[in-house]
């Protein structure tokens, strides 16, 4: 569905006039809500991307992609083809600073303020990265429709609802869209584990 589409259908469902100025006035903010909740509760393979940095002597930080949501893998390769690859220790700031100090060689990486920090420095080689990436957010002129919209939908829609109803304080309309919304997430959750596992059952050989 697109912008208008998903509008359209959460003012029907809420039984607002189409021609309510008053939410259609606010629907661009409602959507932004929705589309915050959204990535932070949804981390699914639709989302993941890939991105490559190429390390410079003596440098620790690289910045993210604009739309990082969260990280999903990291590798460290001597060349983009390379299959030589290593998969550095995930630390938090803290054990970050302990682990420079001590001078390790053994790599490491960190997350401050929209940077990987890599340490130690490494000249040269590629840093590869998949993340989830947020959702390109909707509007009626550019972003007509985003991954979710096409495949979700009803997300969407029952997400807008909940933000309509918080709008016109109609609390108890609220608590059954965002029963919908919340089950909506769960069952797309549910899916995209399924779709990851599917196949073949996987066994552990013995003797």
């Amino acid at each position: 569905m697109r912008y208008h589409e998903i509008v359209n259908a959460a003012i029907n469902y809420s039984d607002r006039r189409d021609d309510d100025g008053e939410i259609l006035d606010n629907i661009t903010t409602m959507l932004r809500f929705v589309e915050s909740r959204v990535n932070k509760l949804i981390n699914v393979q639709q989302q993941t991307r890939r991105a490559v940095m190429v390390t410079e002597e003596g440098d620790e930080y690289y910045g993210l992609p604009f739309d990082f949501a969260g990280l999903r893998d990291i590798e460290i390769r001597t060349t983009l083809d390379s299959t030589d690859r290593s998969t550095p220790e995930y630390l938090n700031p803290e054990q970050m600073n302990n682990h420079v100090a001590s001078g390790s060689t053994k790599y490491a990486y960190t997350i401050i303020d929209g940077q990987i920090q890599l340490n130690p420095p490494t000249d040269n080689c590629v840093l590869e990265i998949v993340y989830y990436a947020k959702l390109l957010p909707l509007d009626a002129v550019s972003i007509q429709e985003n991954w979710l919209s096409i495949t979700a939908p009803d997300i969407y829609v029952f997400g807008l609802l909940v933000e309509i109803s918080g709008f016109t304080r109609d609390a108890e309309s609220g608590q059954i869209w965002d029963g919908r919304f919340l089950q909506e997430i769960q069952n797309m959750a549910d899916h995209d584990q399924d779709s990851r596992w599917s196949g073949t059952s996987l066994f552990v050989k013995t003797g």
